[in-house]
């Protein structure tokens, strides 16, 4: 860390250090201290390393986990950016009703921010503690992941994205951007957006990233709109078929509520129609692929529909939920975004069924059964259903 205070509770900050041989004074005649615990800290002072305060060994405090190079450099980038727009900001403000220090801490136009720079990852339930802790004295949390917003990016397709689960959980959402993630790499000075992540897989992702100097936005960040990029329906299509390859081989058969439920139905996964696991709306909430989630509405909800049979929207979304309660189907956890947009998902996925003439929404939230969903006989038939769907689909 970079802030500590002195006996008398003076703050004392190493964001502009003093020479090695004073700060080696300062060492030897002043003791510092833990805004949070208040326990002793000491200076550390390399060759190499920024100077920082850090916790002597065996020390139980929430901020005692060493910090790197990059959350050092990060930290003080992000401080030295604030202060430039003339915003009065704070490094490592101890907040004791909540117990928490953030990284940086502003104020604009009355409205108060905390900036957590994360460069490792923490549990899911260490972000929703924090996130929760700034709302209930009315702060607004916005978190930076240190580094690239990624694990990998692949290079045999453009804009495709391996996302770690840390990564995914600090996820916002917004209409100008949609589901995306900020990160601030100090090596390049550059603030990173990941918009319109739209998932392939539970890790692999389509994205569109852009990278801006950080000297050139401003606080709170409003980044301009990015365009979406042009779907690739063959990639999709090709992932699909090896995750649901992969589910045949590797999960344990009837023990598996989806493959149960497909081979009950008399349903080989690897001959699904191009309607059971397309891309919707939203559908970055769920952690389960789509094929597999649409093939549980519908089996749960139309498969015993006859043509002219109605069924409602509630109906669908209740049955979706109890498939999320018996953990056939797992949602994803976003501690920065406060709509859950499970219905959303769903009732864009039945209008897709609708456009195609299997459903008709007679009234709002209504739904008449037109046709059954067709199921190709073998290979080849579900190639050319592949074709004639991207071919309608573009039209």
């Amino acid at each position: 860390m970079l802030t500590a205070i002195t006996k008398n509770g003076e703050r004392y900050c190493l964001l502009y250090p003093e020479r090695k041989e004073k700060l080696m004074k300062i060492r030897g005649e002043t003791s510092f201290y833990c805004p949070q615990c208040h326990s002793e800290v000491i200076v550390k002072i390399g060759n190499i390393k920024i100077p920082h305060f850090s916790h002597k060994s065996n020390t139980i405090c929430a901020s005692s986990e060493p910090e790197s190079e990059r959350h050092l450099q990060g930290k003080i980038d992000l401080y030295n950016w604030l202060r430039n727009q003339q915003l009065p900001v704070e490094m490592e403000k101890f907040l004791p009703k909540i117990k928490q220090r953030p990284d940086l801490y502003v104020q604009k136009n009355g409205k108060k921010y905390a900036i957590e720079f994360q460069c490792s990852s923490i549990s899911i339930e260490e972000i929703e503690k924090r996130t929760k802790g700034y709302s209930t004295i009315d702060i607004v949390p916005i978190w930076l992941i240190g580094g690239e917003p990624y694990q990998k990016k692949y290079t045999q397709i453009d804009n495709v994205f391996k996302l770690s689960d840390f990564q995914w959980s600090l996820a916002q959402y917004n209409s100008t951007n949609g589901m995306h993630i900020y990160s601030y790499l100090p090596q390049s000075k550059e603030l990173t957006i990941i918009s319109h992540i739209s998932p392939i897989s539970i890790r692999k992702v389509f994205g569109q990233q852009i990278s801006y100097p950080l000297s050139s936005l401003d606080f709170p960040l409003h980044l301009p709109k990015s365009n979406k990029n042009n779907f690739d329906w063959n990639f999709w299509f090709h992932e699909k078929k090896n995750m649901l390859q992969n589910k045949i081989i590797y999960a344990p058969n009837l023990k598996d509520s989806f493959l149960a439920t497909a081979y009950y139905n008399r349903h080989s996964p690897i001959l699904f129609p191009p309607l059971i696991g397309i891309p919707v709306n939203f559908m970055e909430i769920c952690k389960t692929h789509a094929a597999i989630w649409q093939y549980f509405i519908w089996s749960d909800s139309f498969r015993h529909l006859n043509r002219g049979d109605e069924t409602t929207f509630a109906m669908v979304v209740r049955k979706f939920e109890e498939r999320v309660s018996n953990n056939d189907i797992q949602l994803r956890r976003f501690p920065l975004v406060n709509i859950s947009f499970l219905k959303q998902m769903i009732y864009h996925y039945l209008k897709i069924l609708s456009k195609f003439g299997l459903l008709e929404e007679t009234l709002k939230g209504r739904f008449t059964m037109n046709k059954s969903m067709p199921f190709p006989n073998n290979i080849e038939e579900a190639a050319r259903m592949e074709i004639e769907f991207m071919n309608t689909f573009y039209k």
